[in-house]
């Protein structure tokens, strides 16, 4: 199977949404994981804010770790929110939540691999 570039996309509120899951498969085939390249959060407000961006791991007991804890966001300004890669396996899920409901929007790109 190719590998096959993706992404998501999520409007933050002030509880944890789910942005992107790893498929065990697409519409390329059977995938066996996805490298999460890069993961971006724009400020749409006049007012600073904050964000979490947390990994739930599927094959841990749905373990969480945070990945970013209640980092500020300037207002009207983006931030990175991955410094390097992460390997996410099928079913694992990359959540966020903000401080303001809809303040901030976040994107995910990933490569899903066979």
């Amino acid at each position: 199977m190719p590998n096959s570039f993706t992404n998501a996309q999520q409007v933050c509120t002030t509880s944890a949404t789910t942005v992107y899951t790893c498929p065990s498969t697409n519409t390329a085939g059977t995938v066996d994981a996805a490298v999460v390249l890069m993961i971006q959060a724009a400020n749409v407000t006049n007012r600073a804010d904050v964000l979490t961006v947390l990994w739930t791991s599927a094959g841990n007991s749905n373990s969480i770790v945070r990945l970013c804890y209640q980092v500020p966001v300037p207002a009207q300004a983006s931030i990175g929110c991955l410094t390097g890669k992460l390997v996410l396996l099928p079913g694992d899920t990359i959540k966020a939540q903000c401080g303001t409901h809809q303040a901030i929007e976040l994107t995910v790109a990933a490569l899903e691999t066979a």
